[in-house]
């Protein structure tokens, strides 16, 4: 007897195959990520560090690379 379990996530299909498209359409806008907390790699330091409206814009202006 074969069991189907589904992952109760909004960010996988049911054949779990991770859906982007929403993730897509938030990009790095921390307007449109709510209260969840984002975290960007920051090469300098060599850790990730905490998604900021400065980081934002250091990223918008090229003087932060992804």
């Amino acid at each position: 007897m074969r069991h189907r379990f589904a992952l109760q996530t909004p960010f996988f299909a049911g054949t779990f195959k991770l859906k982007k498209t929403k993730l897509q359409e938030e990009g790095y806008d921390l307007s449109k990520l709510g209260e969840d907390p984002a975290f960007v790699m920051d090469h300098k330091a060599g850790r990730f560090v905490r998604l900021t409206e400065q980081i934002v814009l250091d990223i918008n202006q090229g003087k932060m690379k992804l």
